[in-house]
């Protein structure tokens, strides 16, 4: 008799833990994978939200805003850096990109030279680190471009195209994505990854669990509305050297101890 007093009990306690909001607990499971903005990211987006915020420097050389920084150079072409210290500076410059194609004149350009900050006027920093220890040249100057664009209009455009294109930003522009102009942001501000029930997550896993890719960097941007009324957009940053140049995302590990 006691003993089925007993069995009953155990049994009304695994149905009421299993049944509370139609929610189980799993003991197994120690670790919850996730992604966060790299230290070489969030330089990146600073640097946009400096020049954004009109606190660049103005090179009297170059004509051009600019804002001159050091990243870590882990972020930085990591398969070329074969040092010891991965938190060693590479200077790191950002400004609005300028040309004749329209498409690019909307981008902030980032750019690394070891040499190309000696004509930069008032501007030149007071030591310029290029940490690449390798066979690379030492000439080499790198650069890439970032727009920003409203996520409803990625996500309508990327649903539409081959993903396997979808970071691949000639496509992405024939297909009529339409990033916001540089030069009408005015700040930037919560940049994060999102998480993995979200759309880049979904729909572009490869590119999502990429470090070297943006695909699922968001970032709320601030841009210059009428009447002097200022509006902020939900954006995606889209790259033109995806997959290549910097680093954008860090994996962590949280542990949990049940």
């Amino acid at each position: 008799m006691l003993k089925n007093i007993v069995l009953l009990f155990v049994c009304f306690l695994l149905f009421s833990c299993g049944s509370q909001s139609g929610k189980t607990f799993n003991a197994d499971v120690v670790n919850i994978n996730t992604l966060m903005v790299s230290a070489g990211g969030d330089t990146l987006l600073s640097g946009f939200n400096k020049l954004a915020t009109g606190n660049g420097c103005y090179d009297s050389t170059h004509k051009v805003m600019l804002y001159i920084t050091t990243m870590p150079v882990y972020c930085y072409l990591t398969r070329y850096h074969l040092g010891n210290n991965p938190d060693t500076p590479i200077t790191t410059g950002i400004q609005y990109a300028s040309s004749l194609n329209n498409k690019d004149s909307n981008a902030f350009q980032s750019l690394w030279s070891i040499g190309g900050w000696s004509s930069a006027a008032n501007c030149q920093p007071k030591q310029v680190s290029f940490p690449i220890d390798t066979n690379l040249d030492k000439t080499y100057t790198g650069g890439i471009n970032t727009w920003l664009v409203p996520q409803k209009a990625y996500q309508d455009i990327v649903s539409k195209i081959d993903s396997n294109y979808a970071r691949n930003t000639d496509t992405l522009f024939k297909a009529g994505l339409t990033p916001l102009p540089a030069k009408s942001i005015t700040g930037l501000s919560n940049w994060a990854i999102e998480d993995t029930t979200g759309f880049c997550a979904q729909k572009l896993p490869k590119s999502y669990t990429n470090l070297f890719c943006a695909a699922g960097l968001t970032v709320k941007v601030t841009v210059k509305g009428s009447n002097n009324k200022d509006s902020t957009i939900d954006c995606y940053l889209v790259i033109d050297d995806d997959f290549a140049t910097m680093r954008w995302k860090d994996s962590i590990v949280l542990s949990h101890k049940p």
